[in-house]
């Protein structure tokens, strides 16, 4: 059983901005030793939209940051409605 080899982001982008400046894919196979459909799958994921000029890999990042600050968001309105609920006694204080 072989191991995947995993290649860091910056690397990703690197490749991705060589396929963009126009090195072939055929040449960054040969040169990288990385197949052709990852070299276009990282370009998809990683090149910016013209209209956005936001990439995929980032919306995707944005999506989950949203999906987490919702959930600590509900967690937080629990526990106000909670603290709420239970009204704190007052020690009676005598001067």
């Amino acid at each position: 059983m072989s191991k995947r080899k995993r290649y860091s982001v910056e690397f990703k982008k690197m490749i991705v901005q060589l396929y963009e400046s126009g090195t072939s894919v055929t040449d960054l196979t040969s040169e990288y030793g990385i197949a052709s459909a990852t070299i276009y799958k990282w370009n998809d994921l990683y090149k910016k939209d013209n209209d956005t000029g936001v990439s995929k890999a980032d919306l995707l990042k944005m999506q989950a940051r949203i999906t987490k600050l919702e959930s600590e968001n509900d967690i937080l309105k629990k526990a106000l409605t909670i603290f709420a609920k239970s009204k704190p006694q007052r020690l009676a204080v005598s001067y």
